[in-house]
């Protein structure tokens, strides 16, 4: 029994060790791949655009990275705001697969996948023009001091889910 525990003790300290190790070795890799980061955000401040092709080009650098999610999640939002329709397809299904409750970005990935055009991307923009008019249907009942111009921005979100479902249905010849 005792000799049972040691052993087991001894398995645990070497898996934290090599645990440990690798951790340390990826703390050494992400300082100058944060440095990267840092200067490749610097340089594209300026601009949706630039911070596209800053993000892209740290992406291609480091394929592998950690920090992909976070990374892509800027990408997407990038490309939200530079109204980029491929980028937006490309990085925000990515994005929306792990985070499903952001309004903008369900509403311009089933913008994005319909003006893309095609049977499959039709498919897709369904598929998130449904998941918006989900989140739509959740959100609560407008109150307060702006709640009928909060009420208009939520029938017109919703609106706009239909209207996009009811493209891509057609596409589909359904």
């Amino acid at each position: 029994m005792k000799g049972a525990a040691i052993s087991a003790l001894g398995c645990v300290l070497c898996c934290m060790w090599s645990v440990g190790s690798a951790l340390a070795q990826q703390a050494e890799i992400s300082v100058a791949e944060q440095q990267d980061l840092m200067r490749a955000l610097s340089e594209g401040n300026t601009s949706p655009p630039d911070m596209i092709r800053a993000l892209e080009a740290h992406l291609a650098r480091y394929p592998n990275t950690p920090q992909r999610p976070e990374v892509e999640r800027a990408l997407a939002k990038a490309a939200v705001d530079s109204n980029d329709l491929p980028r937006i397809a490309k990085y925000g299904e990515s994005v929306a697969a792990t985070a499903s409750g952001d309004f903008l970005l369900m509403d311009r990935l089933a913008y994005s996948f319909l003006m893309l055009g095609g049977k499959d991307n039709a498919a897709k923009a369904y598929k998130y023009a449904r998941a918006f008019e989900e989140l739509v249907a959740a959100m609560p009942v407008a109150t307060g001091r702006d709640a009928t111009r909060r009420q208009d921005e939520q029938e017109r979100a919703a609106s706009h889910a239909l209207l996009y479902q009811s493209r891509a249905r057609t596409i589909m010849n359904e």
